[in-house]
C-alpha cells in the first residue's frame, strides 16, 4: 500500500511540473510597450566657459526658447573659433552667440543670422601695468610692446590686425594664457571680453588688472541654413523672453 501511495504521488508531480505555466496576470510582453520619444534636440556651440555665468545665462534662455517651439536644447562649449567651423559646417546646430556682421567679417554662407541681441559684451585691454589706462582702439595702438588676443573672434581681430603690425600681435588659444603670458611679462597687454570665463572677473594672477573698456559690443545667435524655418518663430521667442521678467536680465 505504502508503495503504492509514492506511486501514485510521484505520478501527479510529474504531470504538475510538465504543465505550462501561465501568463503573469496584467503584464503586456516587451514588445507591446509603447517607445518613449523625447523631443528633437537643438545643439549649439559656444565658446563661452561652461562654468561661467554668461554659459549659464546662455543655456537658461535658449533652454526656454526652444522649449516654447516643441525643442530640448544642449549648449556645447568648445574653442571659439572651432565653435564657428562647427555651426558653418552643421556638425552643430547653431552658434549662440557672434556680432551682426558675422558674414562680413568671414566666409560663412550657412549661417542665418536670428536678429534679437542676447548679449553685450564689454572688450577689456588687460595689463600688469599699475599705470596704464586704455579706453578705445587707437589708444592701444598708441601704446607699446605686445598684445595677445584670442583667435576666432573675428570681430577682434578685424580691429587689432587694422590698427596693430603683425609683429605687436600675439594669437592665443585660452584666455589661460593670455593672463599666464602677462603674469610672465611676455604680453604687455591681453585683449579679451566678459565672454565667459571666471577669470575675466578673477584673474589668477596677482596684479593683473583692467586697463579699461576698449568697446562694448552685441551678439546675435546663428542658426545653420538647415533650420532656415526656425529663424522667425525662434526670434519670436527671444524677444518675448528679453521682455518677461524672469528671463530680461539674462540678456545683459
Amino acid at each position: 500500500m505504502t508503495h503504492f501511495i509514492w506511486t501514485i504521488l510521484a505520478v501527479l508531480l510529474a504531470m504538475g511540473c510538465t504543465q505550462p505555466l501561465p501568463p503573469a496576470p496584467d503584464r503586456a510582453p516587451p514588445e507591446a510597450m509603447p517607445a518613449i520619444r523625447g523631443r528633437p534636440v537643438i545643439v549649439f556651440a559656444t565658446g563661452l566657459a561652461p562654468l561661467s555665468e554668461r554659459f549659464s545665462n546662455t543655456r537658461l534662455i535658449f533652454t526656454e526658447a526652444f522649449s516654447r517651439l516643441g525643442y530640448d536644447f544642449v549648449l556645447e562649449s568648445m574653442p571659439w573659433e572651432r565653435a564657428l567651423v562647427a555651426a558653418q559646417e552643421g556638425r552643430v546646430d547653431g552658434e549662440a552667440g557672434r556680432v551682426r556682421e558675422l558674414r562680413q567679417l568671414a566666409d560663412l554662407p550657412r549661417l542665418l543670422l536670428v536678429d534679437v541681441v542676447v548679449a553685450a559684451p564689454r572688450i577689456y585691454a588687460w595689463t600688469g601695468d599699475p599705470t596704464v589706462e586704455i579706453h578705445s582702439w587707437k589708444a592701444l595702438a598708441e601704446e607699446s610692446g605686445l598684445v595677445g588676443y584670442l583667435g576666432g573672434i573675428k570681430r577682434t581681430e578685424r580691429l587689432l590686425t587694422g590698427q596693430l603690425p603683425p609683429d605687436r600681435l600675439v594669437r592665443l588659444r585660452r584666455p589661460e594664457s593670455g593672463f599666464a603670458m602677462l603674469a610672465n611679462d611676455r604680453l604687455r597687454f591681453f585683449v579679451h571680453g566678459d565672454r565667459g570665463t571666471k577669470r575675466t572677473e578673477h584673474p589668477p594672477q596677482p596684479g593683473i588688472r583692467r586697463a579699461g573698456v576698449l568697446e562694448t559690443y552685441y551678439n546675435y545667435p546663428y542658426l545653420n541654413q538647415r533650420h532656415r524655418a526656425l529663424v522667425e518663430p525662434l526670434s519670436i521667442q527671444l524677444r518675448q523672453l528679453s521682455q518677461e521678467q524672469a528671463f530680461a536680465h539674462l540678456f545683459h
